[in-house]
């Protein structure tokens, strides 16, 4: 009886002990609720430490990530049979990108797949080592190992994982340790020895003393520089970006962060939407910025040699802006006509439309009108009425687009009737999923 209980502590401890990977993959891949997979890991540990065959675990492993997969790709609807259609496709051009190692390509679906796989053979390991050497020492190493990564270089905030791991390790240790000693057989005078409810108390008191005494004491600050931004910066494992405006967008991709530091005050009547710079070639990757620009230059008080909407309210407005810095660029809404700035000359590219002063501007004013949207005359708009200049500057994609991105595409937008709904079909996926099934 004694030992069942053991072995249930240890089954309970490994649960927790495997559920320190999959909160960082959650957070890496912004997928939600994590609930499904601890559900997925303390199912799949059960089967191992209740013995269970392989021709009974193997199908229960099989069908559990098929319905991992529908629940996290699926719209939550992994019993409808559209999905099985969309499973098989997510997995065979997984394996080819994976087998050519094509890794840009390579979907979140599919490495939630192969994490899936993953978690399966880790709980097998962690299953045999407890249950048949009574030893946890490498898979805590792992565990260890794994979380340190992640939290060096990403954004997942690791600190208080590496104390739950080291807890729970230690309390795995002793038990593992516990049962061992139970075991016929063992060479040790222990053997028959009696442990009761107030020896393992005694254990997990004198780990909560260490605890305590560890988190009480003042921390010391570091005798030597932090290596790890040098280490990334020369690996280029800067991956994180910050939300908001970047010159360079040649390659996407990567986790991404909140900014919410201030760039420039605006004064206005009404809230605009600022714009800098556009940029038209997409290679598969990212956004290609021109290699050749013209450059058309105007003064300030002088009209504004670009057009952004064909309809504008009648009332013009008046924008004082402000960098909270000197820039090298200036934003300005829809509809601007006239930039102000004494002594100043400006440069519009044709190209990205981006405007730069001739020197570093840290304050300026623009008059514009407010652009007039009419929600019915764009439901009616169609591709036939816009210029093959437009649609070749606007449109174009790239040769080596991946076919999933166009079949996603289609069907997303498969019951919008107008490229007004298409639109905003495509917004709204990627409101509601963060485009994470591209």
């Amino acid at each position: 009886m004694r030992s069942k209980v053991i072995t249930l502590i240890l089954y309970v401890l490994s649960v927790l002990l495997i559920s320190e990977w999959i909160y960082p993959f959650i957070f890496l891949t912004d997928l939600k609720n994590p609930l499904f997979m601890v559900i997925y890991l303390a199912l799949s540990l059960a089967v191992f430490f209740l013995g269970w065959r392989f021709y009974v675990t193997i199908p229960i492993h099989l069908v559990s990530i098929y319905l991992l997969m529908g629940i996290y790709f699926h719209q939550g609807q992994p019993l409808d049979p559209k999905f099985l259609s969309d499973f098989i496709q997510i997995t065979g051009e997984g394996l080819r990108d994976l087998l050519s190692f094509n890794a840009y390509d390579i979907s979140i679906a599919f490495i939630t797949l192969i994490f899936f796989v993953a978690i399966w053979l880790l709980n097998y390991i962690t299953s045999f080592t407890i249950l048949k050497k009574q030893r946890i020492m490498s898979v805590l190493a792992l565990t260890v190992a794994y979380i340190a990564v992640v939290n060096t270089f990403t954004e997942y905030a690791g600190q208080m994982a590496l104390v739950r791991t080291v807890i729970i390790g230690f309390l795995l240790l002793h038990f593992a340790l516990s049962k061992r000693l139970e075991t016929p057989n063992r060479l040790s005078g222990l053997t028959e020895k009696k442990r009761p409810i107030l020896y393992h108390l005694s254990i997990i008191l004198l780990i909560s003393i260490f605890l305590s005494s560890a988190l009480l004491f003042p921390q010391q600050k570091p005798v030597f520089d932090d290596p790890v931004p040098y280490i990334r910066e020369t690996l280029g494992m800067n991956t994180t970006r910050t939300v908001g405006y970047s010159e360079d967008d040649s390659e996407l991709g990567g986790a991404l962060k909140p900014d919410h530091s201030q760039v420039f005050q605006v004064w206005s009547e009404k809230e605009h939407y600022y714009r800098v710079e556009t940029k038209r070639t997409y290679t598969g990757r990212g956004w290609a910025t021109p290699n050749r620009t013209s450059l058309e230059k105007f003064k300030s008080g002088e009209s504004f040699p670009l057009t952004l909407t064909d309809d504008f309210d009648t009332t013009k407005q008046v924008l004082d802006i402000q960098f909270d810095s000197a820039n090298n660029y200036l934003v300005y809404p829809y509809g601007t006509e006239m930039f102000t700035k004494e002594g100043a000359t400006f440069s519009l590219s044709d190209e990205t439309e981006k405007v730069t002063p001739n020197a570093a501007i840290r304050d300026y004013s623009l008059s514009a009108f407010e652009p007039v949207y009419d929600v019915k005359r764009m439901k009616e708009a169609n591709f036939n009425s816009l210029s093959e200049t437009f649609l070749k500057a606007y449109t174009n994609l790239p040769d080596e687009l991946p076919k999933r991105v166009r079949d996603l595409a289609a069907k997303v937008t498969k019951d919008a009737d107008t490229p007004y709904d298409q639109a905003k079909a495509i917004e709204n996926f990627l409101s509601f999923t963060g485009g994470l099934s591209v």
